[in-house]
């Protein structure tokens, strides 16, 4: 155990953001950041919104009053006249000194403010007629400019005709030599200021946008959850099986992220996508592998915490089984939260299950369904107890696996989180192997690895790890049969769509599942074909699965898993040889409505 915590910890510190043999991941930023763009944008326009707004409802109008002085000196010179005779005369020349800051200062005194206070009739407080008026030097050494500035127009248009009745005078007084005159009369008070609304919103644009974006990078850089499939690879000793795409359809121009609808089954093509199908198909093939090597036949199904998909990947590992012709039986062992029901579309029914058989209220042949349209067994939980680690712990519980072992070629179990109730791991000691489901972005890997030792302490083999909701799975990128990713972008566009137009094309009107093809009427598993009379999977275009017995092999019959929606055509499927479907319910459902 010690030794297993050891090299979880090495791989926690060396294999994440700042590993010592790749240094930074940058490119790993910019991917959380390109993936949260819809989240920046609509945060910067939520500011710049909040800021023009703002800037409109506080904006307050300023008016400016301007007039030109000009300041002159008398000088005396000497002039001589014709005769040689010199005289004093005296001449006015413009001012030389540079005093603006004297004119400054004189304008703002407690004197001249008390005389401009009694010139506009005491009508405006001496500090507001302070901090209105100023006096500006302009390009011209001896021209000065008065200015009033304030939010009420009557206010400067009077305040600048006390100064310049006022003013003039007083700085007279202060020199007898010093001459003012008006130059430019004042106009009308004019607005001074804009609302700047649109340059606020820009700038609170880029503030709530670079808020947004600065989260995420410190998200990014220490939080401890799941972010893509190395990390499960690296920093877990569970091994990868299958990367499960984040499947659902755009919620808006700006959000294009495609929302997790829930209760998304390989049997509903117009719902989930190609790479969604086949990554339960890789799955499948690991799990067949586990069958043929060690004789594995249960597997249960589990996860950290609730909302990690564990219930989808059961029930869909569950129909990729039974889609190749193997007799499955699907157990709903979450007690708790029962889901399996909910999530294929078939009525909640507690009178048969898990639940009743212990009880003594129901036998084993009596509560097993039989659900036509995805071809699988069953075994629901019969209700609801908060005491379900007891009940799975009852010996009952073993008689129906050591029975479900006998009769079915696989035993899916899906079960409740194993941090949160310990109902896996006292079942897990009935099972051969576990499939561990792990949600991007959601448990923390320290939690995942303590789940993952408490796991390895029953026993139990862990078959692998399935990564669950991981949009660069739904953006093309799939497990291929190896446990290695390869990027090949083909989806419905081109496996299964550029592969299916066409005459003779694969998947299409004369191709795999077509008329002509593999799956239809004159090919392999046609009429004249391999599987009797109308073909493994149906007579139509739309067949690939399995119908009721033929004439000499699987035939006749519509097949489900590429069936319709409109169609809601049933699947007569033969029961396993040795399976309990004599007795057990048959139930005709739509998988069209799953949650």
């Amino acid at each position: 155990m010690q030794e297993r915590r050891s090299e979880t910890a090495n791989a926690l510190m060396g294999s994440g953001l700042f590993s010592e043999g790749s240094g930074f991941d940058i490119f790993r930023l910019l991917r959380a950041v390109l993936r949260r763009v819809w989240a920046i944008v609509m945060v910067g326009v939520i500011f710049a919104s909040a800021g023009y707004f703002f800037a409109k409802a506080t904006y307050v109008e300023s008016y400016v009053v301007n007039a030109t002085l000009q300041f002159t000196t008398t000088k005396y010179i000497k002039v001589a006249d014709e005769n040689g005779k010199e005289e004093l005369v005296t001449v006015v020349v413009a001012y030389e000194n540079n005093d603006n800051e004297s004119f400054k200062y004189q304008l703002k005194t407690d004197i001249m403010v008390n005389r401009l206070y009694e010139a506009t009739g005491k009508k405006y407080g001496t500090e507001q007629i302070r901090g209105a008026i100023a006096v500006k030097e302009t390009d011209v050494k001896d021209f000065f400019e008065l200015q009033v500035v304030g939010t009420d127009r009557d206010f400067c248009s009077e305040l600048m005709d006390a100064i310049i009745d006022v003013f003039p005078d007083y700085l007279r007084s202060k020199s007898s030599t010093l001459g003012i005159s008006l130059v430019n009369y004042p106009d009308e008070p004019a607005i001074n200021n804009s609302d700047n609304a649109v340059k606020i919103a820009f700038l609170a644009f880029l503030a709530g946008a670079l808020l947004i974006t600065a989260i995420v990078v410190l998200i990014e850089l220490f939080s401890d959850t799941v972010k893509d499939i190395d990390d499960i690879r690296n920093k877990t000793s569970a091994p990868v099986i299958g990367s499960i795409p984040y499947v659902g359809k755009s919620t808006g121009l700006i959000n294009k992220k495609p929302m997790f609808t829930g209760g998304l089954l390989i049997t509903d093509e117009e719902k989930v996508s190609f790479a969604f199908v086949e990554c339960f198909k890789s799955i499948r093939t690991r799990i067949e592998g586990l069958a043929n090597n060690k004789g594995f036949k249960t597997f249960l199904v589990s996860s950290t915490y609730e909302n990690e998909g564990k219930t989808t990947v059961a029930i869909n590992i569950a129909c990729s089984l039974a889609q190749k012709g193997k007799s499955v039986l699907l157990i709903d062992a979450d007690l708790r939260k029962p889901a399996v029901l909910r999530t294929i579309g078939v009525k909640y029914d507690d009178k048969s299950g898990l639940i009743p058989i212990i009880k003594g209220e129901s036998t084993y042949k009596e509560s097993i369904k039989y659900v036509k349209s995805l071809g699988l067994f069953i075994l629901p939980s019969g209700g609801i107890t908060q005491k379900s680690s007891e009940v799975l712990d009852a010996d009952k519980v073993r008689e129906v696996l050591e029975t479900a072992r006998k009769e079915f070629d696989f035993i899916i179990i899906d079960t409740p989180p194993t941090r949160v109730v310990s109902d896996s791991l006292v079942i897990s000691t009935l099972a051969d192997a576990m499939i561990f489901a792990i949600r991007k972005e959601h448990a923390k890997l320290s939690e995942i690895n303590e789940t993952l030792d408490e796991i390895a302490a029953t026993n139990i083999e862990l078959a692998g790890a399935v990564f669950t909701m991981n949009e660069q799975e739904s953006r093309g990128r799939i497990l291929n049969k190896g446990n290695g990713l390869r990027s090949r972008r083909y989806g419905y566009g081109k496996y299964g769509g550029g592969y299916g137009g066409g005459y003779g094309s694969y998947g299409g009107s004369y191709g795999y599942g077509g008329s002509y093809g593999y799956g239809g009427s004159y090919g392999y598993g046609g009429s004249y074909g391999y599987g009797g009379s109308y073909g493994y999977g149906g007579s139509g275009s739309y067949g690939y699965g399995y119908g009721s017995r033929g004439n000499g092999g699987y035939g006749y019959g519509y097949g489900y898993g590429l069936f319709r929606r409109k169609q809601k055509k049933s699947v007569h499927s033969p029961a396993p040889a040795n399976s309990p479907a004599d007795s057990s319910t048959d139930t005709d459902v739509s998988t069209g409505n799953n949650e």
